[in-house]
């Protein structure tokens, strides 16, 4: 349930494993809410490959599209007119062998290595309620389609329908609405530490050519955010002069006038950002909640029937600003957990 990077993983790496393994045939599938893969991801983001060299070894060869290895680490802490650049970057923060991809190009690529593994991709279907037989889970319902804005049905309409499943992997994103009922329903995350939130937005823009060198990532601290919120912006360059503007700020902040939009354009505004953006042109927006929480707020990501993935279940390494691989791993492992499971008989 939910094709980006944690639940194409999965799925590529069932159908990896039932090649590998003489078993009666499953039948995979991937359910996704937009019209297309990738649709509802904005481009620009790091990647760490570590993940993806296990997952698809030769994907250089397959003609990945990760092409901007990262060249350049800048942390600067910016005053309302200056920028100080930090005289080290922090462990955490070292990008050597990662690289800046189209996040959007990257999840169309790897549905495209799931497709032709034989898995089912069904896009513009959104899941609307965890299906139940007692204890255990058994699949989801789709929305219904063709409905106007008061739930009512048009003449296109179609109701949804029950996909039912031995294992059901959620992959529903932060707060995804099918994990937070799994998460009620059984307690998931009874003693573990409350999870934490941030939003961030982000902008694609397109400038000179030899505005920055593509490769460079850029994260600033300080300026607009005051010593009571949390947050900090981002500047990742990919090529033909496409920058990835960002801001985000965790939702921990007690000023309720405070506006995240509103510090976003105050960051653009700052003389050294600005000099990025001068003369550009912005080409897409969005944004994203983060699950910041860490390890400790992790919930049980396992029940009867099913498992909880990516950042539905809260995979994001906020310290290393890093959340991609980790999906994909989760998602990884969790299909090593299923194929075990169904093969013995007990999904448990």
């Amino acid at each position: 349930m939910g094709g980006g990077p944690a639940g194409l993983s999965a799925a590529l790496r069932l159908a990896a494993l039932q090649q590998q393994f003489d078993r009666a045939p499953l039948s995979i599938a991937v359910l996704e809410k937009a019209r297309e893969n990738g649709a509802h991801l904005l481009s620009g983001a790091v990647l760490d490959p570590s993940a993806l060299d296990e997952l698809i070894p030769d994907w250089k060869e397959r003609g990945a599209p990760l092409d901007v290895p990262v060249t350049d680490d800048q942390i600067y802490f910016l005053t309302q007119k200056r920028k100080l650049r930090f005289p080290i970057t922090p462990p955490p923060l070292r990008n050597h062998g990662n690289y800046v991809v189209s996040l959007n190009r990257f999840v169309k690529w790897l549905a495209a290595q799931v497709e032709s593994a034989g898995v089912d991709v069904f896009t513009g279907f959104s899941g609307s309620e965890v299906l139940f037989e007692g204890d255990r889970v058994v699949g989801v319902r789709t929305g219904d389609r063709g409905v106007d804005r008061e739930g009512n049905p048009k003449s296109n309409f179609e109701p949804g329908v029950d996909i039912k499943a031995l294992v059901t992997i959620f992959a529903d994103g932060v707060r995804g609405n099918l994990t937070k009922r799994l998460i009620s329903r059984y307690s998931l995350d009874a003693n573990r530490l409350p999870q934490s939130y941030a939003v961030g937005i982000k902008e694609l823009w397109e400038v000179q050519i030899d505005r920055v060198n593509p490769g460079a990532v850029i994260h600033t601290m300080g300026y607009p955010l005051r010593s009571d919120e949390f947050g900090g912006g981002f500047i990742y360059a990919l090529s033909e002069g496409c920058l990835s503007v960002g801001f985000v700020a965790g939702l921990d902040y007690r000023d309720p006038m405070f506006d995240l939009h509103e510090a976003f354009q105050r960051f653009k505004r700052h003389p050294f950002v600005s000099g990025l953006l001068a003369g550009g042109q912005m080409v897409r927006y969005g944004a994203k909640a983060l699950p910041e929480g860490g390890w400790h707020a992790l919930p049980r990501c396992h029940v009867n029937g099913g498992l909880i993935i990516g950042d539905a279940a809260g995979f994001l390494n906020s310290m290393r600003l890093k959340g991609i691989h980790l999906a994909m791993r989760s998602g990884m492992y969790a299909a090593e957990a299923a194929f075990e499971a169904i093969g013995s008989g007990d999904v448990s």
